[in-house]
């Protein structure tokens, strides 16, 4: 048997607000020890936002910790379902040049 995707992906996947703030996002991510936070908006996945972001798009550019987590979300999210072969995760992630993939289980999602 194929190895699909949810053999391998992380099961407890946090969220923030994209209202939030920078300095509260990193917060979370420290207090709970991840590098990454999937961000929400109505309800909704709408981007990712990783450490790498804070680095190169906040720090790098002397950014305020109060800026929101909107501003320097990556997007768009990059999605893949859980019963998708681990391969085909593997081949958007180097084709896109992206470290993570959110795992959603997909009924009409369009991606471009």
């Amino acid at each position: 048997m194929m190895p699909i995707v949810k053999d391998f992906m992380t099961k407890d996947v946090l969220t923030v607000d994209a209202s939030k703030t920078v300095l509260e996002a990193a917060a979370l991510m420290s207090r709970d020890d991840v590098g990454d936070l999937v961000v929400m908006e109505n309800d909704l996945p709408v981007g990712i936002v990783t450490e790498r972001d804070f680095v190169r798009r906040v720090i790098a550019v002397g950014k305020s910790t109060g800026t929101k987590v909107s501003e320097v979300m990556s997007t768009p999210l990059r999605v893949i379902d859980p019963e998708a072969p681990i391969k085909e995760a593997a081949r958007r992630m180097v084709n896109k040049g992206i470290r993570r993939l959110v795992v959603i289980k997909i009924t009409n999602w369009s991606e471009s």
